[in-house]
């Protein structure tokens, strides 16, 4: 009967804060996550922002490096999802801005890997909450959620992209992802990029629903979709070569270190699954089968110089770094294809090998990887350049 009950975000908070039960702090994450929203128009606006306040800071510097808390994180995390968006359209910019840089001193001050990985876990749920295709149902209007899709997409994804790739970068070079030292923080960042490029880039403007149902949501991530539109505004972060850099290295990384371990094992069969089915070895291969994916304006296409666009700057086709009229955008396509196909390519070739090492240790997850990675870069680039080269 606890969590019908009228105004029962303070016995919430108290039992968050003395109770050494993880099942009543559980109760008491999921009733505060009900109650938000629930008692929503008989808050004030300060009480609102006490309370995102509140869970923030629980959830960073509380249970961040509690193992045992992690069921609690993450339904608080999701909360604290629910209630921006619930204020969302109320607030300026400016003091959503505010929200994000409290969020990140946070982390800051407290200092800690497990920290840093919490801050992203909110970042993820904040996309997966504005995002239309994966959105909670909050009994307010279509034109709500899309508007709070929209603001996001226009001035916070680019943002969250570029603040994971330098948490991610950090975390691979370091090698502190490799030995298991960075308490999931390269995994969740990569996490978010997979979630951020699955982002419905192409909304329907024809579509129309006076509340959105649980039901009527189609949930979606990057690695099940054949093609993903991020467009032409993404074309210089997404192309640019240290942007997949570090995910060729961590792969290869992670590639060799099982090689290894196979070999002192005596060979794949005594071995289930090894590095690669680990969730660090996991989350990456998403990634990549996102970047596989890009497809539209995202990617430059190549023009003959007479057929140059009249807005275009003189020996630019605007669609990526370096992506100038003719060759230039062929080069830009083709060194992009190479990087991935340098991570992609070591999971299927010699393919003996690889099938006969997926069938003795039962776990075919890397196989199966490479086959959507390959069937996603088919639709976008020449069968010819698809080829492994030797």
């Amino acid at each position: 009967q606890f969590r019908p009950s009228p105004r029962p975000l303070p016995a919430c908070r108290h039992i968050l804060e003395h109770s050494a039960s993880v099942e009543a702090r559980f109760h008491a994450a999921c009733t505060l996550r009900e109650a938000a929203i629930r008692e929503w128009a008989l808050m004030s606006t300060e009480e609102v922002c006490l309370l995102r306040s509140y869970v923030l800071h629980y959830v960073v510097a509380r249970t961040s490096s509690e193992p045992s808390a992690s069921v609690v994180r993450s339904i608080l995390v999701a909360a604290l999802a629910l209630i921006l968006k619930r204020g969302w359209l109320d607030e300026s910019k400016e003091s959503r801005d505010r929200f994000l840089q409290e969020m990140q001193a946070l982390v800051s001050s407290v200092g800690t890997a497990a920290a840093q990985r919490t801050g992203v876990e909110v970042l993820e749920a904040l996309v997966s909450e504005f995002s239309l295709s994966t959105a909670s149902p909050l009994g307010l209007s279509w034109d709500y959620h899309d508007k709070c899709c929209r603001d996001v997409e226009d001035h916070y994804l680019q943002g969250f992209f570029v603040h994971a790739l330098h948490l991610a970068r950090q975390a691979a070079s370091s090698g502190a992802a490799l030995r298991g030292e960075d308490a999931g923080t390269c995994s969740a960042t990569m996490s978010l990029m997979t979630a951020i490029l699955g982002w419905d880039f192409r909304r329907s403007a024809g579509v129309h629903a006076n509340i959105v149902h649980l039901s009527a949501i189609q949930k979606r991530s990057a690695a099940d979709q054949v093609q993903l539109h991020p467009g032409q505004a993404w074309s210089h972060l997404l192309l640019a070569p240290d942007t997949t850099e570090w995910l060729m290295g961590l792969v290869n990384a992670l590639g060799a270190s099982d090689a290894e371990a196979q070999a002192q094992a005596g060979g794949a069969g005594g071995r289930r699954g090894g590095l690669a089915a680990t969730p660090l070895a996991v989350t990456a291969r998403q990634l990549i089968i996102a970047f596989c994916s890009l497809a539209g304006d995202v990617l430059p296409k190549p023009h003959p110089p007479s057929q140059q666009h009249p807005h275009q700057q003189p020996g630019m086709n605007g669609q990526g770094p370096g992506a100038g009229p003719g060759s230039d955008a062929s080069a830009v396509r083709h060194a992009y294809l190479r990087q991935l196909l340098r991570a992609v390519l070591p999971w299927i070739y010699p393919a003996e090998l690889v099938v006969r090492r997926a069938r003795d240790s039962s776990d075919e997850g890397q196989l199966v990887d490479a086959c959507k990675c390959i069937a996603a870069l088919a639709p976008t680039h020449r069968a010819r350049a698809l080829a492994p080269t030797h």
